[in-house]
């Protein structure tokens, strides 16, 4: 099983061995490898403590020196470097009350979430699989690391987690832990809604997000998420209906989960779970232009406003909620071809010209002036050029058109 990314990593292993440690490659990168899918990260476990971890190294940052993890940057990757620990009782639902170093393997291992997620694997590709995390990888079952409910319970951001595995590697939850996490549904309330906003992201841009976020449903876990304990059974069902694949950024996955809930205040819900200003704002245009283009066919002006990036994403949330084809597609593609003019700034006037050949002083009536004129130009009515723009404006000035 070579893998370029578990190739280098095992440069970073040797360096920990050399110096008479242990280290073993942990987590999702040998799930990801077992499973033939990208790796992106690498994270190393190890019985070196932190302090000794960060001597052996050159470049390193301390991101979670409390807990054991050091991030090591070597050959221009950066890798999270854990020593082996046990844990003590999660008073927070999220941090332990005390994290222990220890020198097994097996213990590290045993505090992890998932048995897919609890397999090591050393620097000569030997496999660690105290949980048989490789046959319920093989029968694609998601099973808790010991009891489903005490992992919850320790934290219930695993409850989103199985959610977003089931969504992104296609697997299906084990009687118990589908069992805990409708037992445990009402812990999630616990949680900051920065960790669900961002447990929610990655599951609706899973493969099988609709698998997902049925298991959501079925368990009452989705009624618990913010803003959500009010919607019906019968609008929560539209949301698996939609096909999350044919949507390309998070912005558009979020406007079709939010229009498939026929949400009322987008606008309040999305600063609820704290959305960046500008993913807000990309949200909120997506869904208020997704309903204008359902009912309103493409034109030239419009593709212009809404701009061709934005039309293609309008487009693909119409194929999400199967509607139309690729005509209209086709055809906004065919305007913004044609278009003479792509943005304001390539118009062959500005401000000045305007106070220049008008003899007025600088107000609103340049905005009124400019966007009359951007609109002649996009539909063919008037030539970008300095010349002809000129007498154009003259010519409405004189006739006193008021715009």
């Amino acid at each position: 099983m070579k893998n370029r990314a578990i190739e280098q990593a095992n440069a970073v292993l040797y360096l920990l061995e050399r110096a008479h440690y242990q280290a073993y490659i942990v987590g999702g990168a040998v799930r990801n490898l077992l499973l033939d899918l990208p790796i992106h990260d690498v994270d190393i476990a190890t019985s070196a403590e932190p302090d000794e971890v960060m001597s052996l190294f050159q470049v390193t940052f301390p991101v979670g020196i409390e807990h054991g993890t050091v991030v090591v940057r070597y050959d221009h990757v950066d890798y999270e470097v854990t020593t082996f620990r046990s844990e003590s009782e999660y008073k927070d639902f999220r941090h332990p009350e005390q994290v222990r170093f220890v020198t097994s393997l097996e213990k590290d291992l045993a505090r992890r979430d998932f048995t897919v997620n609890a397999i090591a694997m050393n620097r000569e590709g030997t496999l660690i699989d105290p949980y048989n995390g490789q046959a319920d990888i093989q029968r694609q079952v998601l099973r808790s690391v010991g009891k489903a409910s005490e992992r919850f319970e320790e934290d219930p951001l695993r409850i989103l987690r199985a959610a977003r595995f089931v969504a992104q590697l296609n697997f299906s939850p084990d009687v118990e832990l589908k069992q805990a996490m409708q037992a445990k549904n009402f812990r999630i309330r616990k949680l900051s809604v920065e960790r669900i906003y961002q447990e929610m992201t990655k599951l609706l841009a899973g493969r099988w997000a609709a698998k997902g976020l049925h298991l959501l449903m079925a368990t009452g876990v989705f009624s618990e998420l913010p803003l959500l304990c009010h919607q019906s059974p019968k609008q929560n069902h539209e949301v698996v209906k939609i096909d999350y694949r044919e949507c390309s950024s998070d912005a558009e996955r979020w406007a079709a989960f939010l229009l498939s809930l026929d949400i009322k205040d987008v606008k309040a819900f999305l600063k609820a779970w704290r959305f960046s200003r500008k993913n807000e704002n990309q949200v909120q245009f997506l869904i208020k232009q997704f309903k204008v283009f359902t009912k309103k066919e493409w034109d030239a002006y419009a593709v212009y406003q809404v701009g061709i990036e934005n039309v293609r994403a309008i487009e693909r949330l119409k194929k999400a909620f199967h509607l139309r084809g690729e005509g209209q597609k086709q055809c906004a593609e065919a305007y913004n071809e044609r278009l003479p003019i792509h943005s304001r700034k390539e118009l062959k006037v500005n401000g000045n010209d305007l106070q220049q050949w008008l003899g007025r002083k600088p107000g609103p009536w340049i905005q009124e002036w400019i966007i009359r004129i951007e609109a002649a130009v996009v539909k063919g009515q008037l030539v970008n050029d300095r010349v002809a723009i000129k007498g154009w404006v003259e010519s409405c000035h004189k006739q006193k058109k008021k715009f």
